[in-house]
């Protein structure tokens, strides 16, 4: 629930229209729009100025735009679904990727953000396999609102602290699954295993936390941030140059890929890395992952995952070897394929 003292107390519901509104005049100061549409992945973020956003938009014969964003080189299209239930319209994916694929822009683009449990995920899914030629991309609000606790972009004022806190509340409140799948009823039914579940992450976490001075080997550049701790990761950020750009712990969506080996994994956002990072990686020493996701896996594609041995997060014995690890893929990968100066 809201704090009553956070100005969204009692005054708004989830409604994709409120979202979308409260998203645009947020995108009115450069420093968060420059963040925003550059998660995104637009390449020419800085050409936009707030005359060339539009919330809710109409256009004849295409449909209401949730948002609208055009200017002489950029055309990008964002459809808003905050709730995991909220219908799919034919014109979001006809007439929306029709109007793309025509408008004769230097950078276009149609961006869906939606909830990681949105029921129509797989049809948007199909449409981007369906429409190679189109720039279609899939961004998950979880995720985006992790970004910007990342950025910590919650200090710069108290009414962006607020917002945030308004539209994470909504995910917390609604955008959870509260229909128990067979597993998770099974499991409720063996008590031994919930304990063994929580003590062997309790083990992890605090295998990865005292495994916190790799940082202190690598340079004064580096440092740590803060926790994430939800279905989507358990872990630590690492920062360099004051940006979060490193996280090193559990990544559950991978759970199906390769016997679920790069669950445990050091990722980087592609947003910080070279286009050719893929020639500075040795895939025999340092394996990743990157593209080619499998489709019923809730991944975050904007990163690569660099696959960790789990044998290193058992026992305090391994720590050291643990340290060694990360300190060494930072050096040998990360540092080689960085570019966060451009980023």
């Amino acid at each position: 629930m809201l704090k009553k003292s956070n100005i969204f107390y009692n005054l708004t519901n989830g409604h994709e229209d409120n979202t979308t509104q409260l998203l645009c005049n947020l995108m009115q100061k450069k420093f968060f729009r420059d963040i925003c549409l550059k998660y995104f992945g637009i390449e020419n973020y800085n050409s936009i100025l707030p005359k060339h956003i539009y919330p809710q938009y109409n256009i004849n014969g295409v449909g209401r735009l949730d948002i609208f964003i055009e200017n002489d080189n950029v055309l990008c299209l964002i459809e808003n679904k905050i709730n995991d239930q909220a219908p799919l319209q034919d014109s979001q994916i006809g007439p929306y990727v029709d109007f793309v694929a025509k408008r004769n822009k230097k950078e276009k683009k149609l961006i869906f953000l939606i909830s990681d449990g949105y029921i129509h995920k797989n049809e948007i899914k199909k449409t981007i396999e369906k429409n190679q030629s189109v720039n279609i991309k899939i961004f998950y609000w979880e995720h985006f609102l992790n970004h910007l606790s990342e950025m910590e972009i919650d200090n710069c004022s108290s009414l962006i602290r607020d917002s945030l806190e308004y539209l994470k509340n909504l995910f917390s409140e609604t955008g959870a699954d509260s229909n128990l799948n067979p597993y998770e009823v099974a499991l409720m039914y063996n008590p031994k295993d919930i304990y063994y579940v929580l003590s062997l992450l309790e083990k992890n976490i605090n295998q990865i936390n005292k495994a916190a001075d790799p940082i202190n080997l690598i340079g004064d550049q580096f440092s740590w941030a803060g926790p994430q701790s939800d279905k989507r990761g358990q872990g630590r950020y690492i920062k360099y140059k004051e940006k979060g750009c490193i996280f090193l712990g559990l990544n559950p969506g991978l759970r199906n890929i390769q016997n679920g080996d790069f669950v445990y994994s050091l990722a980087i956002p592609k947003s910080y890395i070279k286009d050719n990072y893929k020639e500075f990686i040795d895939q025999k020493f340092y394996p990743y992952i990157a593209d080619n996701f499998p489709n019923d896996n809730d991944i975050d594609e904007n990163y690569i995952y660099i696959k960790i041995d789990r044998k290193l997060f058992i026992d305090e014995s391994r720590v050291n070897d643990l340290r060694d690890k990360v300190v060494e893929i930072i050096k040998e990968v990360f540092l080689k394929i960085c570019n966060i100066e451009s980023a």
